[in-house]
């Protein structure tokens, strides 16, 4: 799942980004298929991490524009949600600026105070047994953009879940910064971490459901500490300041579902190979760039009668989540 990478020294620590939109309960005995039901689907996002210079805003880390709802029948292939059960137009983009059917309802932001982002949307689907529910939110979108590419005609053309799984999204501008929103997706989990998830429910009726959708960022965000001390400890005065960072070889596009999510595939489609070689988008038009040389963003620094010393340095950059094997592992010193 995406991440937060904060490195200090030669201590790699991994957090995690997590989110999650809660149904009351669970329908589980049998039922029959292809009854219209009404859907009533939340979403949550997860709260971020101290601010610098470089982060986004956590009102924009955490910001939901509009949302797009999947839902995949036990053989993968898409079945269509629509208005309500009388009204058969089809419904899979909920944006938080409209006031009808297609809006977010009960929107509620980050409030500064560790509660996170969470609303709801309004659908109407035909009862499904083993459903896959996947929701991407902020798509490319007149007052709504990220750092990739993606929008809801781009998403209208998926009619399975392999497709979805095997879709590729790029990065029009190679940065490792962020100005806008982030693109975010997440599978409905249910108590015991299953996606697959069945919808019942009475004809007409509206059904809840004992499932969220966890919605995770798409780009992982690295906080690099650099710290010093001195050679020998004899030395006196000593101090070390961090002038630039730049980072190199950034990939330009990534899979739109990361790889843990993905049902567990690991012997077909773009995850046929179990030793991760093949969990990052790699083919022949896969794009990479080097990032501009920046300034470190905040100093550390120890005073001795009155003069400073530095003692180090931090940075933050976002890039499309890298899940490439490393070629020696990181440990502990």
């Amino acid at each position: 799942m995406r991440k937060i990478i904060r490195y200090t020294a030669m201590l790699a620590v991994c957090m995690v980004f997590l989110g999650g939109c809660t149904f009351d309960e669970r329908l589980t005995a049998p039922f029959k298929e292809g009854v219209p039901v009404n859907v009533v689907l939340g979403y949550e996002v997860a709260r971020e991490i101290p601010l610098t210079r470089a982060e986004q805003e956590p009102e924009y880390e955490n910001a939901v524009d509009n949302i797009y709802i999947f839902v995949f029948d036990a053989g993968g292939n898409r079945v269509w949600t629509t208005v309500d059960a009388d009204n058969d137009t089809r419904l899979a983009f909920f944006s938080r600026t409209q006031q009808d059917e297609t809006g977010i309802e009960n929107y509620h932001p980050w409030d500064g105070t560790g509660n996170p982002t969470t609303g709801s949307v309004r659908f109407s689907v035909p009862s499904v047994q083993g459903a896959a529910i996947v929701g991407i939110a902020n798509l490319t979108a007149p007052g709504t953009g990220t750092a990739f590419e993606v929008t809801e005609d781009d998403m209208d053309k998926i009619t399975t879940l392999d497709e979805l799984e095997s879709f590729v999204m790029s990065m029009p501008n190679h940065s490792v910064e962020r100005n806008a929103l982030f693109m975010m997706t997440g599978y409905a989990v249910d108590g015991s971490g299953n996606t697959s998830i069945d919808i019942a429910g009475t004809e007409g009726g509206t059904t809840k459901l004992g499932c969220s959708i966890q919605l995770t960022r798409v780009d992982a965000k690295v906080v690099v500490n650099v710290t010093s001390r001195p050679g020998d400890a004899t030395w006196s005065n000593f101090s070390f300041e961090p002038k630039t960072w730049r980072v190199m070889r950034v990939p330009a596009q990534t899979y739109l579902l990361p790889y843990d999510e993905a049902n567990g595939k690991t012997e077909e489609g773009p995850w046929k190979d179990n030793t991760g070689s093949h969990w990052d988008y790699s083919g022949q038009d896969a794009v990479y760039f080097d990032s501009q040389e920046r300034p470190f963003e905040q100093m550390t620094d120890t005073e001795v009668d009155n003069t400073p010393y530095y003692t180090g340095g931090s940075f933050v950059f976002y890039m499309p989540e890298n899940r490439k094997r490393f070629r020696q592992e990181i440990t502990e010193t």
